[in-house]
């Protein structure tokens, strides 16, 4: 297990600079292999991480200008694509195949293990503030944690992704309630 921990943290780098690599690793079964309950506690929280810091780190990329910068030294983006604002494709790569395994990951919240349980709630909370997975789908997860007494830690990150929520969309969280 700690083998595979540290071969998943090398691929964090590997897919912060080729994100085309995660599609194909994807494709053989990579992100089921190692967020299925098979995989064991360490390797699913080490999964978690990684794909948070994934996610974090081409926030930081977008946010820091990067990807405008490298778009403008791009010769072949057209005009339409940069009023579009597709400043990089590749920055949302990940993005959609994490998207893909929103299912799992809500499983993942429901787990026995309290740090799986913090662990992917940290992971919605940047898939939420992100736009990457739809509220109305996390919003029964989140309120299902509140009765998570043992674990306090996520019982608060879910109280504050619905206090979230309800500051953005109150209709909505009115209507699941």
């Amino acid at each position: 297990t700690s083998t595979k921990c540290k071969a998943l943290a090398a691929l964090k780098g590997i897919f912060v600079a080729q994100p085309q690599l995660l599609l194909q690793l994807d494709h053989v079964g990579l992100f089921d292999n190692v967020m299925s309950d098979d995989a064991g506690v360490h390797l699913q929280l080490e999964a978690l991480t990684c794909w948070r810091e994934i996610l974090t780190a081409e926030e930081r990329h977008i946010d820091s200008g990067c990807a405008a910068a490298r778009m403008d030294a791009d010769g072949n983006i057209t005009v339409s694509k940069r009023i579009a604002g597709d400043q990089n494709g590749d920055a949302t790569l990940f993005g959609g195949v994490l998207t893909s395994h929103a299912g799992r990951l809500y499983e993942m919240v429901h787990s026995a293990d309290p740090k799986i349980r913090h662990s992917t709630l940290e992971l919605l909370a940047v898939l939420l503030r992100q736009g990457l997975v739809n509220p109305n789908d996390a919003i029964p997860h989140l309120f299902a944690l509140q009765g998570d007494v043992a674990n306090q830690p996520a019982r608060s990150v879910a109280l504050q992704l619905l206090m979230t929520e309800g500051e953005k969309r109150p209709d909505a969280l009115r209507q699941r309630i």
